[in-house]
């Protein structure tokens, strides 16, 4: 696959510091979002496994 280049974003909670929601993106039509699209669809199918 090799290297995926993402953008990171960081939320906080002014009355929960140490909590954090984090979201990684890629940008639109990279072969980093192509690269996170075919992990999705690898771990969708990999849960449904017996």
């Amino acid at each position: 696959m090799g290297p995926v280049t993402l953008d990171v974003q960081q939320l906080s909670v002014a009355t929960q510091p140490e909590q954090l929601l984090v979201a990684y993106t890629a940008p639109p039509d990279s072969p980093s979002q192509e690269a996170l699209r075919f992990l999705l669809q690898w771990s969708a199918r990999t849960a449904d496994a017996p």
